[in-house]
């Protein structure tokens, strides 16, 4: 059977099965008292401060469905600010996405969403997200393939068990080059919705913040750059599937070029790069990884910032012990004047990064900015494995290594806007941690 006949059989089955809440055996209605099951549609929860949240729910294009919040503490109810309609041309399959406003923080709620005639659905737990506290326990994954079906649901249910605040989607959320066919905006849209459909996250009882950024899978083209000619339809798809709009409820969000932005929380500036739509092709003199607007944007944030800041990218920062992609390698101008930035700036800056299919914490040396810093990669979190590849490619900063299926917990406390603690984990299916690391980062001389 061709490649492309077989994606397209399995796209159908698979999304028959898993986005409009059909089993299979299923051949006639539930009763109306045995109707409700978490899971029924695929749910995301996207940006979330105290008193606001959004969320994207994925359903048929002839499916009519509304959302509310239940706060049993003060028993009311509260219906959607703000309701938007993501559809892609022939696609069976769309985005609706709800704001809520009037959330109370340290409380849960109940999200139910109801189908054309009323019946609830799908309920799941929600909360809000206190952004001015100074200490957060939140998780890093990367490198997503929703073919790892069994390995996938296993290692979702282990990190939810961690009981994270936020998730950060690093890049390779989606594989939409999986198959040997020509990339389309029709299947950048097609494989956003499969991925969705699949990945137990979106299936659970508990929704938990997820922040996104991308790299070259999800992007649409492999070691991708400003050259990709749907890169306008994958930003449209993308912003689509995640919740992470600007919003008036929302000031702590910002918007950066391409599909960038800049969180403010947690006593920090979380920044959520775009390594693809801007960067130079490999081997362009004077070329930039994230384009001459984006580092400006960048820079202004360093500058500014009143608290430690997390830079988040697909690529590494610091690649060049390796022949795969990051920002020292193929972009050194990017990479000086990023070491600049970080040198003059008051606060220390974390880097984060994935795409590597095996996680580590690198040890960035004080010669290049003025004080010790890290940068903590997580990858994959269902992926191809190599064995052993964070043993047998040496890289003479790393301090920590894990090759299996894993993610990165983290535990950050910032005790002042110059210094942050961090207590970095990697996890997977055994349960042994594959590493377990406390980390210091402080950019005042006299602190150390």
């Amino acid at each position: 059977m061709g490649t492309g006949i077989h994606f397209g059989l399995r796209f159908a089955l698979i999304l028959t099965l898993c986005c409009v809440g059909v089993s299979v055996g299923e051949t006639k209605p539930r009763p109306k008292d045995a109707h409700l099951r978490a899971g029924f549609w695929a749910i995301l929860q996207g940006a979330t401060n105290a008193t606001s949240t959004e969320v994207a729910v994925l359903t048929s294009v002839r499916e009519t469905i509304t959302a509310e919040l239940v706060d049993a503490v003060q028993g009311r109810t509260l219906l959607p600010s703000r309701q938007e309609l993501f559809t892609y041309p022939d696609s069976e399959f769309a985005i609706q996405k709800f704001r809520f406003s009037q959330l109370q923080p340290d409380r849960a709620f109940t999200l139910r969403v109801r189908d054309r005639q009323g019946i609830v659905r799908d309920e799941r737990e929600l909360r809000a997200l206190d952004l001015q506290k100074t200490s957060v326990r939140m998780a890093i994954a990367s490198c997503m393939k929703d073919r790892k079906v069994r390995v996938q649901a296993q290692m979702w249910d282990r990190l939810m068990s961690e009981e994270p605040e936020m998730i950060i989607f690093g890049g390779d959320n989606v594989y939409i080059d999986v198959d040997e066919v020509d990339v389309t905006p029709s299947l950048i849209w097609a494989r956003y919705v499969e991925t969705r459909s699949v990945l137990k996250v979106f299936r659970g009882q508990r929704l938990i913040p997820i922040l996104a950024t991308w790299d070259d899978h999800d992007y649409g083209a492999n070691d991708g750059d400003r050259n990709f000619k749907h890169k306008l339809q994958a930003a449209k798809t993308f912003e689509a599937f995640f919740a992470q709009g600007v919003r008036p409820e929302m000031s702590e969000l910002r918007r950066g070029p391409g599909i960038s932005s800049h969180l403010r929380a947690f006593g920090g500036e979380f920044v959520f790069l775009d390594g693809r739509t801007f960067r130079s092709p490999k081997g362009k003199k004077k070329g930039s990884h994230w384009g001459e607007a984006q580092e400006a944007w960048m820079g202004n944030i360093l500058s500014s910032a009143q608290g430690p800041v997390w830079l988040i990218n697909g690529s590494q920062f610091f690649g060049k012990y390796h022949a795969r992609e990051s920002v020292e390698a193929d972009h050194p101008l990017s990479m000086s004047r990023l070491l600049a930035r970080m040198s003059r700036a008051a606060v220390p800056t974390v880097l984060v990064s994935g795409d590597m299919h095996f996680s580590e914490i690198m040890r960035i040396e004080s010669a290049q900015t003025g004080y010790e810093t890290y940068e903590l990669v997580s990858s994959g979190m269902h992926v191809r494995q190599v064995p052993y590849v964070d043993r047998w490619l040496a890289n003479p900063r790393r301090i920590e290594g894990a090759w299996k299926h894993n993610f990165v917990l983290v535990l950050a406390q910032v005790p002042r806007a110059d210094e942050l603690r961090l207590h970095v984990r990697s996890l997977g299916l055994e349960a042994q941690d594959y590493f377990d690391r406390p980390l210091h980062v402080v950019k005042s001389i006299r602190a150390k």
